[in-house]
């Protein structure tokens, strides 16, 4: 059996699912089931097997199975060259001597590994993660045919671990750069280049294009969307559910009364642009279902500006100039391409992307960076970077930024880039700051109050600072190794100046019986006894 090809019949199964095949499914269902014993043990396979592994191919995006192809490639590569006679690692008994033979094979196909992968250092520089991700994916695949690799866990994590700290011997800690955010001032100087966007805007309707592009950079900003939500990858086919529609745009005027998305009133609106768009963005990638938090806060795009950045109307200008019925809102992409007629392209979109920082950054700033190097500082995702500092710098607060993002925990900070004039106010402000530190000295540390109260009020005679145990209500007590007792009034007065202090109840056992007296039970302090302890007995 190879890999290669069980993906390769995954992915052809793995397409969106229709309201047409549900109800045939549904009508076939029924017919199998009024069919009792005399039904068609064919049809029953086929409805059910075939529906219930489609269930379980689902599970998988169709990038999972891309990254799981590569795994799979380079173990066959592997097993060809050291001559096994299959892919699969069929273990019979699952033994100890099986398993440790599987684990001395598995850790020569990650040195092995390690050596083919090309990483962006040289060849055999790739990191332990990229290791991990393959190995992985070679478990994975053998779950699929029911051989249980789960033992190599351990044997994966540790080759990693150890290959990293390799790597830093021979060329030092890796460096790896944080994408770029992209800005206001940025987008403005692409404007200012429009006449360099003729060769992105092809030969169909180069206006049309021009203003898909203009509404897609400014909404990705606006909306705080990731490439994967604004465009389309070549490979995945445009779903109304999973990707953004002309349905996820509603118009509203200022008194918060919806607009009937036809072209008239949409150019009645344009005209006064007295409104503004309610945009809901598709499910994130960590709420396939669009149950949870990150499909539920719609961005809200106004028709004025004070400046030439207005998302809101570049998305109304954009459907006014391509319009669409407004029963069918919800089969027409939000960005269609008119090149295309469809989903407007990742690929497109981020070589148009780049091409412009490409010209800005030489026309307007002296700087003649290569397309490689301008990758691993900029990428599609720096749109979502660049809004969040934005907000951040008008003095957004923390819920809102994570709000406008959609996100559900603090992780949001990572994407914090230095803004170097508020850097710089501060640090000017730091070298005038006078502070007055506290200085803690051991008495000041914290204590037990009866300690404290002792040191305040001077020593008793015969106790040393530390624990002491005392019982309420004594009449007599005698010290540790002396038959002389201690007076009540003694008792008292140690008491009254040690004052209250934690205690728990604890009960003495006899030593004769070994059982527990209840009337011997004695407030006892929690800490280590001393030496000179005074001891209350009834």
């Amino acid at each position: 059996m190879q890999f290669t090809q069980l993906i390769g019949q995954v992915a052809r199964r793995n397409k969106p699912f229709t309201m047409e095949e549900h109800k045939a499914m549904l009508q076939e269902h029924k017919l199998l089931r009024a069919g009792g014993a005399a039904m068609d043990r064919e049809r029953w396979g086929n409805l059910y097997l075939e529906g219930g592994m489609r269930a379980k191919n689902r599970s998988d995006a169709r990038n999972t199975w891309s990254n799981r192809l590569t795994a799979a490639r380079h173990w066959a590569s592997f097993c060809g060259s050291k001559g096994l006679r299959g892919e699969v690692l069929w273990m019979d008994k699952g033994s100890r001597e099986e398993k440790a033979e599987v684990m001395l094979l598995f850790t020569e196909f990650l040195h092995w590994l390690s050596m083919e992968i090309k990483a962006r250092e040289g060849p055999g520089l790739s990191p332990g993660a990229t290791m991990d991700g393959y190995a992985s994916s070679i478990v994975k695949l053998h779950a699929m045919v029911l051989v249980d690799l789960s033992f190599l866990s351990d044997t994966i994590k540790s080759f990693c671990n150890g290959r990293d700290k390799l790597l830093v011997d021979i060329r030092g800690p890796r460096q790896k750069l944080k994408k770029n955010g992209i800005t206001h001032s940025q987008m403005r100087e692409w404007e200012k280049l429009i006449r360099e966007w003729a060769p992105f805007l092809g030969v169909k309707n180069p206006e049309r294009r021009t203003k898909v592009f203009r509404a897609t950079y400014q909404s990705m900003f606006s909306c705080h969307w990731r490439r994967s939500d604004a465009t389309m990858k070549g490979s995945l086919d445009w779903n109304g559910f999973y990707h953004l529609s002309r349905a996820n745009v509603r118009w509203f005027n200022l008194d918060m009364e919806e607009v009937e998305p036809s072209w008239d009133n949409l150019k009645e609106l344009c005209s006064s642009r007295a409104g503004y768009a309610q945009v809901r963005s598709p499910p994130g990638k960590n709420d396939a279902t669009g149950e949870g938090v990150t499909a539920r806060f719609p961005s809200l795009l106004p028709l004025t500006s004070n400046t030439w950045f207005c998302p809101g109307l570049s998305l109304l200008e954009m459907e006014i100039d391509d319009p669409c019925l407004p029963s069918g809102r919800r089969s027409v992409p939000l960005f269609k391409d008119p090149e295309t007629g469809k989903a407007l392209s990742t690929a497109v979109f981020d070589r148009f992307i780049l091409g412009m920082i490409h010209l800005a950054l030489r026309r307007f700033h002296n700087k003649d960076i290569d397309m490689k190097s301008l990758r691993r500082l900029y990428s599609l995702h720096s749109f979502r970077i660049g809004a969040s500092n934005a907000l951040r710098s008008v003095g957004a607060p923390k819920h809102l930024r994570m709000i406008a993002g959609r996100w559900l925990s603090d992780a949001f900070l990572e994407y914090e880039r230095e803004d170097i004039p508020e850097m710089l106010r501060f640090m000017e402000k730091v070298q005038e700051a006078d502070c007055r530190l506290g200085c803690a000295q051991p008495d000041d540390l914290p204590m037990f109050e009866a300690e404290r109260r002792m040191k305040q009020a001077g020593r008793i005679e015969g106790l040393t600072e530390g624990d002491i145990r005392v019982s309420a209500g004594v009449r007599s007590t005698s010290l540790p190794g002396s038959r002389r007792p201690v007076t009540s009034s003694a008792a008292d007065r140690a008491a009254q100046q040690t004052g209250p202090t934690r205690t728990k109840y604890r009960s003495r056992s006899t030593r004769r019986t070994g059982k527990t007296s209840n009337m011997n039970a004695e407030l006892i302090r929690e800490q280590p006894l001393s030496r000179n302890v005074l001891e209350a007995r009834l």
